[in-house]
């Protein structure tokens, strides 16, 4: 049987893919290097404060290379953190993007075994040919492949961890939260959109996801945040558990805002489900920012 721990419980390390692909970041700098410069930042603030190793995947060797000169230069790469234990490393991993909470690894433990496993799914650049994002997405769907490898070769090879392919699903780790104790939190926007799975049902794809992830009950929000075209309404953007039977929901109090009624629509779902352990759902709500620019919808 497969678990998935709470995002909360101890981590042996971060990962994150380095930017290089302009357009993901809407930049006309081909180099990417405000948003190298702010995962930098992000991966020092892990190993420093956050206690935590970080494994940085560059997409080339020459930007590996680049990439540790410059750590060095900052005086962070393969130095120790303020409590003497955690470490900024650097590896190789072609990838289409640098998002890889969805294409890297999503890691589950075996309860037989006590083996590490980094599930690898189906990747279709979040909507396939006509609506993805980076289409075709070759690399990206190696990328899980590829850290596991690199994972279980250079830095835990001790941590026995095993891939598993799953084939039989189109799933970003983006769309999809776990209380650590058997409750998915997901969106039908996401998951049900016929650009993924259309040849599975609702139920069947809850079946592989409770398999996989080790759960006994999903929690179905109707949308993910307004506008979110990209990923056709992760949850990422909008709840999240801040601990086992406590949801933290994006909120506004304009009635007139275009996701006033998502929302609301989202809350009312929490309110009335109860998790995987049979409770009932406490609602944080977390106000967003109002928009930058207006948009006229007809």
């Amino acid at each position: 049987m497969l678990v998935m721990p709470a995002e909360w419980q101890p981590h042996e390390a971060c990962l994150i893919l380095y930017p290089h692909n302009a357009g993901v970041f809407r930049s006309e700098n081909s180099k990417c290097d405000l948003a190298r410069a702010e995962f930098r930042n992000v991966a020092r603030a892990i190993c420093n404060y956050g206690k935590e190793n970080v494994c940085i995947f560059c997409n080339t060797q020459d930007e590996a290379d680049e990439l540790r000169s410059l750590l060095q230069q900052e005086g962070d790469e393969n130095t120790q953190s303020k409590d003497g234990a955690c470490r900024i490393l650097v590896d190789v991993c072609k990838s289409d993007d640098s998002w890889c909470r969805d294409t890297g690894p999503t890691f589950v433990l075996s309860k037989q075994s006590k083996q590490l496993v980094g599930l690898d799914w189906d990747f279709n650049a979040y909507g396939g040919p006509e609506e993805g994002c980076y289409w075709p997405c070759d690399l990206d769907r190696e990328v899980a492949g590829n850290m596991i490898s690199a994972l279980s070769r250079n830095y835990a090879p001790a941590m026995d961890m095993i891939r598993l392919k799953v084939d039989d699903l189109v799933l970003e780790g983006g769309s999809f939260h776990t209380d650590g104790e058997g409750t998915i939190l997901t969106t039908e926007e996401c998951l049900l959109n016929p650009n993924r799975n259309p040849h599975l049902s609702r139920k069947q794809i809850e079946t592989i996801i409770k398999e996989k992830l080790g759960a006994s009950k999903v929690i179905w929000l109707p949308h993910g945040i307004a506008f979110d075209e990209d990923t056709n309404g992760h949850v990422d953007n909008i709840a999240t558990f801040a601990r086992p039977g406590e949801v933290v929901l994006s909120w506004t109090d304009d009635v007139d805002d275009v996701n006033y009624k998502i929302f609301k629509a989202a809350e009312d779902v929490l309110l009335e489900q109860l998790d995987a352990k049979g409770r009932k759902i406490k609602v944080h709500k977390i106000h967003v920012p109002d928009p930058l620019v207006s948009i006229a919808l007809t």
